[in-house]
């Protein structure tokens, strides 16, 4: 309402709606947006604009009402910025909007504004339709040409069209399946060693059902978290998590796996006071539940740090609660989400009661095992904002220390495992020699730490894809609207594993080159998570990165092949041809 009522005082106060209402150039309101309704099948109607161009309408300004009307289903609008009231979401073109109504509706009033991008702003308009003579549009022979269809959608928009049209039931199922189908991928995997590395800290008192209390304390607090920060990403239009991926606090959580690798290794009982030691026995022996609430601590803080996924299921809830307010409906569904991330997890960690060992050495060996991992844990979070050679180097000391160990372990000298462990050890040692000697000239690949040796020196200068970079809103506006062909923007950061890995195999396929060919192609670098990156995301409604957007030629983003989340080169050729 508030933009409705600068527009009325705008208009009388220049005097210029009279006066430009004359003009030829000018439509007349019920030209430049036409409306029409459409009665469906089922319970609900459709109204049906048809925008001419260069007007456009405000999503703000679109009230429904009357007896039975329920709740309409705005789409997603583009972002402009207007000279009077800043940035706002605006329609062009065709515009359908879904409406629920009861069977008993008998009419519904309509009220919206719009402006032509050449300066006038239109009056608000009411429209009223009696439904009662409007048949369902299956049933009526259209005498034009058929209403142009829906434009297609693309899959984030479709998880969110679902959440409107699905019971909470269906919701809740849908969205564990998401969630188990999340479990191979980097939102999951690397939560593995904490889990386990939690539940060999028990020793001999871990139980299946203390596996079970510990685990299932880990995910329903990193469910917990994981929906509350979508809620107030959604809501806020900024990435919580990028907030929690910069420099300081990833070091911070470096140093933390590394000290509980050192507590797997027995270090603390050599090190600490004895007098401390004791008091933090008396006190972890009166605190039965000591553990669960250090699992609860790691699983909020593992949903935020460890686990910087965007996927089109995340992406679909958190449009659904952007464009609806529903924060509850959206927050039940990412917590379901996260459950069927975690729950493998659960699962794992109620059998590893029965898996670890009671007693003897073997028990030592499997906090060794954790042990390592936590401390490759922690070179996989300091990669993200290290130099590539730096974290090359890192890696190779990780493989060395590993098979340094494996070799250490005293065994039935001439036994199967003997030979197999000595035999992984000195691959594992190979392999660390060629990433140390990759780091020590340059490298940046650990799948192929000696391929920057055999690359031709115009293959080196001629990068095999050249984004330019963008930083803000208004930049990427002007190349919008100065260049003569599509335009594809990647949205990327340092802290994104998916990125990385796009940019390492994705985008220099040959195949892939060759479709990005027709593009212009862009890049915005939001690593800082600075006040520029994060306009830019909210003026395009971006979750965080991955995502690539794709505009036509006159600047305006096909929303039904926007990419969310990290993509195969297949996938990527099928959207872009």
């Amino acid at each position: 309402m508030l933009i409705q009522y600068k527009i009325i005082l705008l208009l009388a106060l220049c005097g210029c709606a009279g006066f430009m209402s004359a003009e030829d150039e000018f439509l007349p309101v019920d030209k430049a947006f036409r409306l029409h309704i459409e009665r469906q099948a089922d319970t609900s109607i459709t109204a049906h604009w048809d925008i001419a161009p260069d007007y456009y309408l405000y999503r703000k300004s679109l009230r429904f009402t009357g007896d039975g009307v329920g709740d309409a289903r705005l789409p997603v609008g583009v972002i402009k910025e207007d000279e009077f009231f800043g940035r706002v979401e605006t329609y062009e073109g065709i515009l359908r909007i879904p409406i629920n109504v009861t069977p008993q509706a008998s009419h519904i009033e309509i009220a919206y504004q719009g402006c032509a991008s050449a300066g006038l702003c239109y009056a608000p308009q009411k429209r009223q339709f009696n439904l009662a003579n409007i048949a369902p549009i299956s049933a009526v022979s259209i005498p034009d040409t058929a209403p142009l269809a829906s434009p297609p959608l693309a899959e984030d928009q479709k998880l969110a069209n679902w959440l409107a049209e699905r019971s909470l039931a269906w919701n809740i199922l849908l969205f564990f399946a998401l969630g188990l189908l999340l479990v191979f991928t980097p939102c999951v995997l690397p939560m593995v060693p904490i889990i386990f590395s939690l539940l060999a800290r028990q020793g001999t008192q871990l139980t299946p059902l203390r596996g079970f209390l510990l685990s299932s304390s880990y995910v329903l607090s990193m469910a917990f978290v994981y929906a509350l920060a979508g809620v107030l990403a959604a809501w806020g239009g900024a990435s919580i998590q990028a907030a929690w991926q910069q420099p300081i606090v990833l070091l911070s959580f470096a140093v933390l796996f590394i000290l509980l690798a050192l507590s797997m290794f027995g270090v603390y009982e050599l090190r600490l006071p004895s007098r401390l030691q004791e008091k933090i026995s008396n006190w972890s022996d009166r605190q039965r539940t000591g553990t669960i609430i250090g699992a609860v601590i790691m699983g909020a803080l593992s949903a935020l740090v460890v686990s910087p996924c965007i996927a089109p299921p995340l992406v679909g809830a958190l449009l659904y609660i952007a464009e609806t307010g529903n924060a509850l409906y959206g927050a039940i569904a990412l917590f379901a989400l996260g459950i069927g991330m975690g729950a493998p997890l659960i699962l794992l960690g109620s059998a590893f009661g029965n898996i670890l060992p009671r007693s003897g050495a073997w028990m030592e060996h499997i906090k060794w095992i954790f042990g390592y991992m936590l401390l490759g844990l922690a070179v996989w979070l300091v990669e993200r904002v290290l130099p590539a050679p730096t974290a090359l180097a890192l890696w190779g000391i990780w493989g060395i220390a590993v098979s340094v160990w494996l070799i250490s372990f005293v065994h039935q000298q001439g036994s199967i495992w003997h030979v197999l462990r000595r035999t992984v050890a000195l691959l594992i040692a190979l392999w660390s020699i060629l990433l140390l000697t990759s780091a020590a000239s340059g490298g940046n690949s650990i799948t192929m730490p000696l391929s920057h040796w055999f690359t031709s020196s115009t293959a080196m200068q001629k990068p095999a894809h050249s984004f330019e970079p963008i930083k803000d809103v208004r930049q990427l506006q002007h190349i919008l609207a100065t260049t003569d062909q599509p335009v594809l923007l990647d949205f990327y950061a340092d802290w994104c594993i998916a990125c990385k890995t796009m940019e390492k195999y994705v985008f220099p396929n040959p195949q892939v080159r060759q479709v990005m060919n027709k593009y212009r192609l862009l890049q915005a670098d939001v690593t800082a998570n600075d006040t520029l990156d994060k306009e830019l995301q909210q003026a395009y409604q971006v979750i965080g990165p991955p995502t690539i957007l794709v505009f036509d030629r006159h600047g305006r983003e096909e929303r039904h092949l926007r990419l969310v989340g990290e993509i195969s080169a297949e996938q990527m050729i099928t959207t872009l041809r």
